[in-house]
């Protein structure tokens, strides 16, 4: 069995589609969904342009804070407060990993919808052609779902949960995963103590040591053993 060696493991799947919404007076309204297909060749999506079209007396200037979100309501893209006619360019940040052919994800576009917007008002979105790169990881699909709170005093709580897939024929051994967590909301990653990785199978036996997360940045994992994806597998 051929095996492939990769320091690190790092990113999400993704790609895009399209949809049009009513206005109703609200915020946060969901706008369109992005669809990411698995690609077995695997890419990382740097950008994808985004067009949004007013109609029935609409405006773009009721829209702001447009960005695409995961199925966790995670933005994984920056935030545009204002949104231009044409298309908008929405950048990945950290790049959109599409690998595999395990499936596709699912990205929800939103804005906030200003309380003066006329009602019967809609907005119609329509992707463009995603920039991407080829992926030293290409063989390696990664999806991370993050926890939507995490109360205080809580221990040993689940942070995310990381889906590694292998989608060649052959095996994919990790020896470091690297993650970047930001706090907000006045809190901070110094409230965070004793991270690590663990397998879902046996949250008992840590896969890493104990460690304290960046302030700024990534903090990487080092995995006490290589942790082998078998071929086909996740």
């Amino acid at each position: 069995m051929n095996t492939r060696s990769f320091v690190r493991a790092a990113a999400i799947a993704t790609l895009f589609v399209a949809g049009s919404v009513a206005a109703q007076v609200s915020t946060s309204a969901n706008m369109g969904t992005v669809l990411i297909p698995g690609n077995a060749q695997g890419t990382t999506a740097l950008s994808v342009p985004i067009t949004i079209t007013p109609s029935a007396g609409g405006s773009l200037s009721s829209l702001s804070n447009c960005r695409l979100v995961n199925s966790a309501g995670v933005a994984v893209t920056q935030t545009l407060s204002t949104v231009a006619s044409g298309p908008n360019t929405f950048t990945f940040s950290p790049g959109l990993f599409a690998g595999g052919t395990a499936g596709t994800v699912s990205l929800t576009l939103r804005c906030d919808v200003a309380t003066s917007t006329p009602a019967g008002v809609t907005f119609s979105s329509v992707a463009g052609t995603p920039t991407y790169v080829a992926s030293a990881f290409a063989p390696l699909s990664v999806n991370l779902d993050t926890a939507p709170s995490v109360p205080t005093g809580s221990q040993d709580v689940a942070l995310a949960n990381i889906s590694l897939g292998a989608n060649t024929a052959d095996s994919i051994r990790i020896t470091s995963i690297p993650l970047s967590v930001s706090a907000g909301a006045g809190a901070s990653t110094a409230d965070l103590v004793n991270c690590r990785i663990t397998n879902t199978n046996n949250v008992g036996g840590a896969l890493s040591a104990s460690q304290a997360l960046s302030s700024s940045g990534t903090t990487n994992f080092i995995l006490s053993a290589p942790l082998t994806v078998f071929a086909g597998t996740s």
